[in-house]
C-alpha cells in the first residue's frame, strides 16, 4: 500500500454514520494485494473479474461501457484520486447489473470540468504571501481566504489569491465540446468500417448477376468528395505508412539480434587469431602464417559489418541492408579458426618435459632442509645469547612449574621417546607439547614488531610441529606413514621451537618496551619486561578475585582434585571501581546518600563459547554477575553489572552438590569478605557501609532449579513459589491443590522459606531410598546434601522468596508471546486459507510504520524481518525477545481489523489482546522513573489472571504450560527489585566471554585456576572501560549539543539552555519526531530536545485525541505548541508503533 492512498485504505477518521468498526477490515484489505485498480474497493480473490488488472466486476462493465460510446483514453486526464472517485459515483448510481449512459456521461463530465479547472488555477498561480501583505494591497480578510492556504517554514500560514479568474462555463462548454467531438468521430469512423464491409459484399453477390464492370470515378464526383473521405483517406495512408515503419523496424531488430550474436562468437576469436599469428612468425611457419592472415581479414570485416549495423540500428529508422555473413557461415568460420588453431600446436615444437623426482633427489633434498633447521637453530641460539638470559614471568608459581617440567622433558636425552620403554615423554605427551607450542607460535604471527627472519622461522617451525604430531599419531594408530626424522630429530625440533618462541616473544617485548620509552620518556620502563609490566598494572584488578576450592564426587576412576572457583571479594572490588571509574563512583556514592546498606542483585547463567556441538564443554561455562539496588537506574546498562564470580561447565559437573553448590560456596565467601562493614574511598571522601542480611536473585526458571537444587518444572511441584500448584493432569483433584492452568490468585497457598527448610532438614535424616524417592516427588527438593537449600548459611543468604524471574524468558524468548503468536497464526489460517503470512508482511512492510528513533524500529528492513517465514515454524515464533515485543502490538492490529468485523476468531482474539495488555503493563512499568511498589503491579496481576481465563478458554487447559503459571510471580520480582525483572542486558553481556576470551586463552582453557582469573580479570577491565566511555544512567542530552534558540531561552528564563536531537532519562532515550502520549486525551510529538544545567524540557506539538480502540488511538495534529519539563513524577508513554497520514496519526498500544 502506497503511503499516498494511505487514508483511503485505512480511513483515520470515520465520516458521518459511519461505523469505525466497519471501516478498519476494509483498510486492512485495502492494503493487501486483493484491491481493484480503480475503486480500490477491497475483494476476496474469487470477486475479481480479472487478476491480473486487479480489477472488480463493476469497474470491468464500466470500462467497457466508456470504450463503447467514446473509444480508449477516456480516462486519461483524470488523477487515480478522480479516478476513484468516478468509479465510485457511478458505481453508487448504478440500475441493477447495467450502467446507463447518460448517468455516466454526467459524472465523466463532472469530473473532468473539475479536473480542467484545478488545472487553469494552478496555470494561473501566484505567490503564497501573508495576510497582511494581502490586505495592504487592498483584498478583504474574505476574499483572501478563499483561496488556497500553505504553512511556510516558519509555521506562518500564506495564501495564493488569483489575480485572473476562471470561468466555469467556459470549462464545461469546453469538456462539453470534447466529449462530442470524441462521440462523433467513434460513431463516424464505425459507420464508415460498416459501410466499406456491405458495399463490397454487395457488389461481390451483384457480379455474378448482372456482370456489370465497376465504372470509374467520374471527377465531378472526385471534387465533390467530403472533408470526412479526406481524413479517412489520410488515415489510411498514415496507417499504410506506420505498417511500413513497423515492418523495418521489425526487419531491423532481426538484423541487430542476428549481428549481436555472431559478434559475441566473432570477438573473442579476434585476440586467438593474433596470438596465432605471433606463434606462427615466432616458428617461420608461413604457410599457416598466410592462413591465420587470410582468417584475421574476413574476421575484421565482418566485426566492422556487424557493429555498424549494431550501431545504425539505434541512430535511424532506415531500413538496413543485408549482414555480409550468415549463422551458418560464421558457425563454419568458427569450426576453420579451431582447425587452424589445433594445426599451428602440432607444428609447433614442444619444451621437453621435467625430469622426474628420484630417491636421490628426495634424499638430497631431506639432507638440504636439514642443513637450513642446523643454520636456523645456530642463528636462533646466537641471538638469544645475545639478547642476554630470558626471563620467564607467569601468572601463577604453578603454571611456573607446569611450563618449567615441559622444559626439562624436551631437554632430556632420546632415552625417553616412545618405543625405548623409558617413559620419559609418551606419545600422548609430545603431541600435546607440540600442539601447545603451534597454538602459542600463532597469535605471533601476527605481530608487526617482529623481523621478516623470525616470522619466517615461525612460521616453518609450526609446519615442522604439525608433521610431527600427524606422524606420531599415525605410528600411534599403526597407519602407514613416512617418518623423516630420527628419535633424536622429534626431542631437538621440539627444543628448537622452544628456543625460538622464547627468543620471538623476547624480540616483541623489547621492539615494544622500545617503542613505548621513545613515545612516552616521562613514564620510561626500565629493567622489566614488558609482561611483568603488564602483570604489575593488571595485578590490583586481579586481586578482587579470589580462589575457592569444592570437593569433587567420588567416583572410581574421576579425576579426584578440587573444584576450583573463582569468586569476588567485595570490598576490594568496589573500592578498585571507585578509584578507577569516577562514573561509577558518582553513582554509587549518590546512591549510598539514600540508602547506606548495599542490597546486592544476583544473575547467573551459562555462556557457551568456541564449538557448541564440542564434546568436552571446556569453553562453557557459568557466569555470576552482581548489582546493587542503589544503582536501580542503571539496571538496564551491561556496565552496571559486575564479574563477581565464575565456574567451568565441566568442574561444576565434578563438584558435590552441583552449580547449587557452587554458588553456595561463594554466597559463603562474599558475605563473609564484608563481615561486619567495611569503608568506601570516593574521592578523598569516607562512607561505611555494609551488605544487607539477603540477597537477590534475578534469572529464569532453569536457573533458579539448578542454583537451588529443585526438580525442574515438569516434576509434581511444578513451582518452588506455591505449596499447592501441581503439573497439569496430575490426577489430584482434591481441594487445596490446583494444576497450574488454573488463573484465579487467590487458590494459590505461597510457600514459605521456613517451609523449605525444613523439607530439606527432613530429608537430610531419610535413609530408605523409597523413601527418598517419594519425599522428593511431593516437596520437589532434590537429594543433594552440599546444595543449597541445605546449607544453612547460604539459604539464610538467598531465600527461596528472595529469587525473582524475569520477564524475558516467561514472556518474549520462548515463553507466552512465542507461543501464542504461533498459535493464533495457526487459527487464522485455518479460518482465513487465502490470506498468507507473505500477504501479511507486504501489506505491513508497505504502510509506513515509524518507532522511536533509538530502536531499530526506525530501520526500513526491521519490519519486515519479523515476519520471516523461518521465524513462525515449529509451534512457536523463533525471533529475539526485542522482536517478538516489537511484534505483539503489530500483529494485535491486523489481526482486530481483519478479524473482527468478520466474527473471526473470538476465542482467540479476546486472548490475544489479553495477552498485548500484559505486554504493554510489562512495558510501562519497565520505563517507570520511580521505584515499583505494592500499588504499581496491581493492573498487571489484574491482567495475567484475565489473560490465563481467556487462554484457557480459547485453547484448553492442555495447552498451558508450566510458564503460564510462572508469570502470576512476576509481580513479586517486581515489588522485591522495585524494576521489571529482565535478563536482556545480562544475555548481551555474555558476548564479552564468548567472542573474545575463549578463543583468546584456549590454550589455557583446561588450567581452570589459570583460565578463570585471566578471563574474570579482563572481563572487569573491559566494565571499567564501558564505564568511563558510556557512563552510568542519568538524565541528560545526548551529543551533539547546540544553542537553543533566543525566544527559547527567554521563555525559560536560562540563557545557557542546549538543544539536541534526543535526550536520556535513565532507561529511556527520546528522540526528535518521537510520539509521546501522557494521558488518554493528552499527548505530542517531539519538535525539540532541550536542557541546561538545572531541569530538562521537552518543546512539543500537540496531538488532539479523536478515538480509542483495542488496538490503540487515533490523534490529530494541532498547530498548538507547548514545553513540557521531565519530571520524574510525570511519567509518559512512548508507543512502540505510530503510522502518521498529514496531520492524522496512528498509534498502537
Amino acid at each position: 500500500m502506497a503511503a499516498s492512498n494511505l487514508q483511503d485504505a485505512v480511513p483515520l477518521q470515520p465520516a458521518a454514520g459511519q461505523v469505525v468498526a466497519e471501516s478498519e477490515p476494509e483498510a486492512a484489505l485495502a492494503a493487501t494485494s486483493l484491491q481493484c485498480s480503480e475503486c480500490k474497493k477491497s475483494l476476496l480473490p474469487q470477486e475479481l473479474a480479472s487478476t491480473a488488472k486487479k480489477l472488480c466486476k463493476d469497474c470491468n462493465s464500466l470500462l467497457q461501457v466508456l470504450f463503447r460510446n467514446l473509444g480508449a483514453g477516456a480516462l486519461d486526464n483524470l488523477t487515480s484520486e478522480d479516478r476513484a472517485q468516478f468509479f465510485g459515483k457511478c458505481i453508487a448510481t448504478k440500475q441493477g447489473s447495467r450502467y446507463e449512459w447518460s448517468v455516466v456521461r454526467a459524472a465523466l463530465l463532472e469530473s473532468r470540468i473539475e479536473r480542467r479547472t484545478q488545472q487553469k488555477i494552478a496555470e494561473i498561480g501566484g505567490p503564497f504571501l501573508p495576510m497582511s501583505v494581502w490586505l495592504n494591497k487592498g483584498y478583504s480578510e474574505d476574499h483572501v481566504r478563499k483561496f488556497p492556504c500553505e504553512k511556510d517554514i516558519v509555521g506562518e500560514e500564506t495564501w495564493q489569491v488569483q489575480t485572473k479568474s476562471v470561468s466555469r462555463r467556459d470549462v464545461q462548454e469546453s469538456v462539453e465540446e470534447e466529449l462530442l467531438q470524441r462521440e462523433s468521430d467513434l460513431k463516424q469512423l464505425r459507420q464508415s468500417k460498416g459501410k466499406g464491409k456491405s458495399l463490397q459484399d454487395s457488389t461481390a453477390a451483384a457480379e455474378p448477376e448482372l456482370h456489370v464492370p465497376k465504372q470509374p470515378a467520374l471527377p465531378l464526383q472526385q471534387k465533390e468528395k467530403t472533408d470526412k473521405q479526406k481524413a479517412q483517406a489520410a488515415a489510411r495512408e498514415e496507417k499504410a505508412r506506420a505498417q511500413a515503419a513497423a515492418q523495418t523496424a521489425r526487419k531491423n531488430r532481426a538484423l541487430c539480434t542476428e549481428a549481436t550474436a555472431a559478434l559475441s562468437k566473432l570477438q573473442p576469436k579476434e585476440a586467438a587469431l593474433e596470438k596465432l599469428q605471433q606463434k606462427a612468425t615466432q616458428h617461420k611457419l608461413e604457410d599457416l602464417g598466410t592462413r591465420v592472415q587470410e582468417a584475421r581479414e574476413q574476421l575484421q570485416e565482418w566485426l566492422k559489418a556487424g557493429k555498424q549495423c549494431v550501431a545504425a540500428s539505434d541512430a535511424t529508422g532506415a531500413v538496413l541492408g543485408e549482414l555480409p555473413f550468415t549463422q551458418e557461415m560464421v558457425k563454419g568460420f568458427l569450426q576453420a579458426v579451431q582447425q587452424l588453431q589445433k594445426d599451428v600446436n602440432d607444428a609447433t615444437p614442444k619444451p621437453q618435459p621435467k625430469p622426474k623426482k628420484t630417491a636421490a633427489t628426495a634424499a638430497a633434498k631431506v639432507l638440504r632442509n636439514e642443513d637450513i633447521r642446523e643454520s636456523i637453530r645456530k642463528a636462533m641460539l646466537k641471538s638469544e645469547r645475545d639478547l642476554g638470559p630470558v626471563v620467564v614471568s607467569s601468572s601463577s608459581d604453578e603454571e611456573t612449574k607446569s611450563e618449567a617440567g615441559i622444559r626439562d622433558m624436551a631437554s632430556s636425552s632420546a632415552d625417553g621417546l616412545p618405543g625405548t620403554g623409558r617413559d620419559l615423554m609418551t606419545t600422548n605427551e609430545i603431541v600435546e607439547h607440540a600442539d601447545l607450542l603451534a597454538a602459542d607460535m600463532w597469535p605471533l604471527l601476527g605481530c608487526k614488531e617482529l623481523s621478516d627472519i623470525t616470522l619466517a622461522s615461525l612460521l616453518e617451525h609450526r609446519y615442522i610441529l604439525q608433521d610431527i604430531k600427524e606422524t606420531l599419531l599415525r605410528q600411534q594408530r599403526g597407519l602407514p606413514h613416512t617418518c623423516l626424522r630420527t628419535e633424536a630429530g622429534v626431542q631437538a625440533a621440539l627444543k628448537d621451537a622452544e628456543h625460538l618462541l622464547r627468543c620471538a616473544r623476547r624480540e616483541a617485548e623489547e621492539r615494544v618496551l622500545q617503542q613505548w620509552n621513545t613515545f612516552c620518556p616521562e613514564k620510561a620502563v626500565k629493567e622489566k619486561t614488558f609482561q611483568d609490566t603488564v602483570n604489575r598494572d593488571r595485578l590490583p584488578s586481579s586481586c578482587c578475585f579470589e580462589e575457592l576450592e569444592l570437593p569433587a564426587v567420588p567416583a572410581a576412576g574421576a579425576d579426584s582434585t578440587p573444584v576450583f572457583v573463582l569468586a569476588a571479594h567485595i570490598p576490594r572490588l568496589l573500592q578498585f571501581l571507585t578509584t578507577t571509574s569516577p562514573p561509577f563512583a558518582q553513582a554509587l556514592f549518590t546512591g549510598l546518600e539514600h540508602d547506606p546498606q548495599l542490597q546486592m542483585i544476583l544473575y547467573h547463567d551459562e555462556a557457551q563459547g568456541g564449538n557448541i556441538l564440542a564434546v568436552h564443554k571446556w569453553k562453557k561455562a557459568t557466569l555470576f554477575y552482581a548489582s546493587f539496588s542503589q544503582l536501580r537506574t542503571s539496571a538496564h546498562l551491561q556496565q552496571c553489572w559486575l564479574p563477581v564470580g565464575m565456574v567451568q561447565h565441566e568442574e561444576a559437573e565434578r563438584a558435590a552438590g552441583g552449580l547449587s553448590a557452587v554458588l553456595a560456596r561463594i554466597l559463603r565467601f562474599i558475605w563473609q569478605s564484608a563481615d561486619g562493614g567495611f569503608s568506601l574511598v570516593f574521592n578523598g571522601v569516607t562512607k561505611a557501609t555494609a551488605l544487607t542480611r539477603h540477597c537477590h536473585l534475578l534469572c529464569d526458571y532453569d536457573a533458579q532449579r539448578a542454583c537451588l537444587g529443585i526438580t525442574g518444572s515438569n516434576g509434581m511441584r511444578c513451582c518452588v513459589h506455591c505449596t499447592n500448584v501441581l503439573r497439569k493432569n496430575s490426577q489430584v483433584e482434591r481441594a487445596p491443590f490446583v494444576e497450574y492452568s488454573e488463573h484465579s490468585r487467590l487458590k494459590f497457598v505461597k510457600a514459605l522459606d521456613e517451609d523449605h527448610w525444613a523439607a530439606a532438614d527432613k530429608l537430610r535424616t531419610l535413609q530408605k531410598g523409597e523413601e527418598i524417592k517419594n519425599f522428593v516427588k511431593t516437596s520437589g527438593i532434590k537429594c543433594l546434601p552440599e546444595a543449597l537449600l541445605h546449607d544453612k548459611v547460604a539459604r539464610e543468604i538467598l531465600p527461596v522468596s528472595c529469587c525473582a524471574a524475569d520477564s524475558m524468558h516467561l514472556y518474549y524468548h520462548q515463553g507466552l508471546i512465542s507461543w501464542e503468536v504461533a498459535n493464533v497464526w495457526a487459527a487464522f489460517r485455518q479460518q482465513a486459507p487465502g490470506l498468507t503470512l507473505q500477504m501479511l508482511k507486504d501489506t505491513v512492510t508497505a504502510t509506513k510504520w515509524y518507532g522511536p528513533g533509538n530502536s531499530n524500529h526506525a530501520r526500513p528492513a526491521y519490519i519486515g524481518s519479523l515476519f520471516h517465514e523461518k521465524l513462525w515454524a515449529d509451534g512457536q515464533y523463533k525471533g529475539q525477545a526485542e522482536d517478538a515485543s516489537a511484534l505483539v502490538p503489530l500483529l494485535r492490529y491486523y489481526l482486530e481489523v481483519l478479524c473482527r468485523p468478520r466474527g473471526l476468531l473470538e476465542k482467540e482474539l479476546a486472548s490475544f489482546n489479553g495477552l498485548a495488555d500484559l505486554h504493554s503493563e510489562i512495558r510501562r512499568l519497565q520505563f517507570a522513573f520511580r521505584p515499583l511498589g505494592e500499588d504499581d503491579v496491581q493492573d498487571l496481576r489484574k491482567f495475567e489472571e484475565k489473560h490465563q481465563q481467556l487462554y484457557v478458554d480459547a485453547y484448553g487447559a492442555d495447552e498451558t504450560r508450566p510458564k503460564h503459571h510462572h508469570r502470576f510471580h512476576l509481580s513479586e520480582g517486581c515489588v522485591l527489585l522495585k524494576m521489571m525483572p529482565s535478563c536482556m542486558t545480562h544475555e548481551a553481556k555474555h558476548q564479552i566471554y564468548k567472542q573474545n576470551l575463549c578463543d583468546r586463552y584456549q590454550s589455557k582453557v583446561k588450567v581452570p585456576r589459570v583460565f578463570l582469573r585471566k578471563c574474570l580479570t579482563i572481563m572487569l577491565e573491559t566494565t571499567v572501560h564501558q564505564q568511563k566511555k558510556l557512563g552510568m544512567a542519568r538524565w541528560q542530552l545526548n551529543e551533539p549539543c547546540n544553542a537553543a534558540a533566543g525566544n527559547l531561552r527567554r521563555a525559560l528564563s536560562s540563557s545557557g539552555l542546549l538543544e539536541a536531537k534526543s535526550m536520556t532519562m535513565w532507561q529511556s532515550t527520546v528522540s526528535v519526531g518521537d510520539v509521546l502520549i501522557f494521558s488518554k486525551q493528552d499527548a505530542g510529538v517531539v519538535l525539540q530536545c532541550l536542557g541546561d544545567d538545572q531541569a530538562l524540557w521537552l518543546l512539543l506539538q500537540s496531538l488532539q485525541h479523536l478515538s480509542d480502540h483495542a488496538w490503540g488511538c487515533r490523534w490529530q495534529l494541532t498547530q498548538k505548541q507547548k514545553l513540557w519539563k521531565v519530571r520524574a513524577d510525570e511519567p509518559y508513554w512512548l508507543p512502540q508503533w505510530w503510522h502518521r497520514a498529514d496531520d492524522d496519526i496512528i498509534t498502537l498500544s
